[in-house]
């Protein structure tokens, strides 16, 4: 997956930044990122979210300002 695909479709705008603020745990706000970018790309959510390419954990997680490796385990 490219940057540029990655900002064009899993891009973290101010509606989604609130719902996500909710979340307390960097894990569970990654989580529900994940299934909220997904859910808005491919019309449904993932059966297994550790299986999303690295990439894309590594982009939600740079816009979240958390350390994926701190979050994928948990």
């Amino acid at each position: 997956m490219s940057r540029v695909e990655l900002e064009r479709f899993f891009y973290l705008d101010d509606e989604n930044r609130k719902l996500i603020a909710g979340r307390r745990q960097d894990y569970t706000r990654l989580g529900f990122t994940l299934q909220i970018v997904t859910v808005r790309q491919l019309g449904m959510f993932l059966a297994d979210p550790l299986g999303a390419p690295p990439e894309l954990d590594d982009y939600l997680t740079e816009q979240l300002g958390i350390e994926v490796s701190s979050c994928v385990e948990q």
